[in-house]
């Protein structure tokens, strides 16, 4: 027995210094062509290997100083694939028998460059099970419009089906996991071709996990838009977007790419306090970028979406839903806005404009109303209506409206705007670039109230229309969110002069200027004597004589459209 285990441990020390002998007279330099060879045939690229070396501990493996991998007509997919440095561990067995079968390829350092010198840093790359005809395991660690130095941004797993007969190549099973927080977005719109898009993301951050899969991907360039890639995004996040400065978050994305078109199953986001919904197709994404979408927002806080406004100054409140279909080509900002075309319904609850009083601001630019008049209305006015007048802000009833987006604007015509006191009918218009403009104006004071403020001052009955309402038409209003004046808010004097002045010669002619500009008749005493009455009558004129009176420029026009109106006709 113990000679048995001495023969044991001799043959043991023969195969340990055979394998020595062999490691050391063993040129793996040899086999370089074969490898390169089999690595070529199987991508079906020229290959170049450097000074290779052995390595018999286990695992044996060997060692490659560089590798360089280039595209024979230099069109398609890859140019060149330069590595640093390659591991190929190779099986024993078929080692001694001189036959050189691949376990594992491991290339570090690797750099791939592709069309228009776009370079893709490959800091690992692991092949399994290297085969001409078999499957390769592919597992890699990748470096890809990375932000920061050497962002290992990108992992990637799949088979590599060689398919030599064929010379069609592809992925099986593939599978990227992107880093979205150490990518840069705009760089990789540059490198597929949309510079002008590029520039509206090039500074905007990212984050989530994006991932991108494949039961089939093709290598072969000209059947690539055959596979079916399928993409989604993991509690995204992306800081601004083309005509939006407000980020989007909680981002989930379901879509798939097949044949050029990206067909948007599902995207969730939450935006300015509410939730953004959108699906539909994106036609022909490599080229004209044809977009047909479903949007809906929900309980979007308004003041949240539109830029801060000062403390004090003027500014809009409430909750939006809206629901559009959209469609438009291109990605960049200004393609887009000068195709888009959109039609749907826009609702906003507890819509309040801060700072602004609306029915105010309108009647105190009235020509002789913004003095006495206004100060008779608030004197005279039942205490329940004396708030109307009083309030800082204009609160609206929940609104809902048809629109239609071109040009660039989100369009509203026949609108209809109420409330507790007042209508206003309009066409307006807000911009993606948040200009805004109301054109057509017409302000109606609702019929009680209306008859209220009649009561109290007779002289607005001027102004009431066949229904018993206050109404006069408003100039038009522009300017651009969120900034919002009272300025703003004119009523048109075209309209409003000539009916006051037809209502002085047809009702009150002389009194109604006297009342406009807050001149009284003297009081006369009751059941005065003769004496009396007299030297009061003197009284009067006496004062009136003595003091010349400063007329007004707006008196002076009112007096003018009186006389033309009042005077003699040829």
């Amino acid at each position: 027995m113990k000679k048995f285990f001495i023969f044991i441990f001799f043959l043991f020390m023969i195969v340990i210094a055979a394998l020595f002998v062999f490691a050391l007279t063993f040129d793996a330099n040899k086999y370089k062509d074969v490898l390169a060879e089999k690595i070529g045939r199987a991508l079906q690229k020229n290959v170049e290997i450097g000074n290779l070396s052995l390595s018999i501990f286990p695992p044996i493996t060997i060692n490659a100083n560089s590798i360089s991998i280039k595209d024979p007509n230099e069109r398609d997919f890859f140019i060149s694939l330069d590595a640093g440095a390659l591991d190929v561990r190779v099986r024993l067995l078929p080692l001694l028998r001189k036959d050189l079968q691949v376990e594992r390829l491991i290339a570090r350092d690797m750099d791939i460059l592709l069309r228009d010198n776009l370079k893709i840093g490959v800091p690992e790359t692991i092949l399994k099970n290297v085969s001409m005809y078999g499957p390769i395991d592919i597992e890699a660690v990748l470096s890809m419009f990375g932000r920061g130095a050497a962002a290992e941004n990108i992992r990637l797993k799949g088979l590599l089906y060689p398919e030599i007969r064929t010379k069609s190549p592809y992925i099986k099973n593939l599978e990227l996991r992107i880093d979205m927080s150490r990518f840069n977005l705009g760089s990789a719109l540059d490198a597929l071709g949309q510079e002008e898009a590029a520039e509206e993301f090039t500074s905007s951050q990212v984050k989530g996990e994006l991932v991108i899969g494949s039961e089939r991907l093709y290598l072969d360039p000209k059947k690539l838009y055959e596979s079916a890639i399928y993409i989604t995004l993991y509690k995204g996040k992306i800081d601004r977007l083309p005509f939006i400065n407000k980020p989007l978050e909680a981002v989930d994305l379901d879509a798939e790419l097949n044949k050029g078109d990206v067909l948007v199953k599902r995207l969730e986001a939450e935006i300015a306090g509410g939730k953004f919904f959108t699906k539909g197709t994106v036609r022909d994404v490599m080229g004209s970028q044809n977009i047909d979408l479903d949007v809906i927002l929900r309980d979007i806080n308004i003041e949240e979406f539109l830029p801060e406004v000062g403390p004090g100054n003027p500014g809009l409140e409430g909750i939006v839903n809206l629901e559009m279909n959209l469609k438009a080509s291109g990605l960049s900002e200004q393609e887009f806005l000068d195709s888009l075309a959109a039609q749907g319904t826009f609702k906003i609850d507890k819509a309040v404009l801060n700072n602004i009083n609306v029915l105010v601001a309108a009647l105190e630019k009235i020509p002789f109303f913004s003095g006495i008049l206004l100060e008779k209305l608030e004197r005279k006015l039942p205490s329940q209506y004396k708030e109307l007048i009083k309030q800082r802000n204009t609160v609206f009833k929940d609104l809902e409206l048809a629109f239609n987006v071109s040009e660039g604007k989100i369009k509203f015509h026949d609108i209809l705007v109420e409330s507790d006191s007042f209508a206003l009918s309009a066409d307006a218009y807000v911009g993606l670039n948040l200009d805004y403009a109301v054109t057509d104006p017409i302000l109606f004071i609702h019929k009680e109230v209306s008859k209220v403020f009649i009561d109290s001052v007779e002289e607005l009955g001027y102004l009431k229309n066949d229904q018993g309402m206050l109404m006069f038409p408003l100039e038009d209003i522009s300017g651009k969110l969120p900034h919002i004046s009272s300025r703003s808010i004119m009523p048109d004097l075209d309209y409003i002069l000539p009916k006051l002045a037809v209502s002085a010669v047809t009702s009150k002619g002389q009194d109604l200027l006297d009342s406009i500009f807050g001149r009284e008749k003297p009081s006369q005493p009751e059941q005065e004597t003769g004496a009396e009455s007299g030297t009061a009558g003197d009284t009067g004129p006496q004062e009136e004589t003595g003091q010349k009176k400063e007329i007004r420029p707006e008196e002076e026009l009112i007096r003018t459209i009186f006389d033309i109106i009042s005077g003699p006709k040829e």
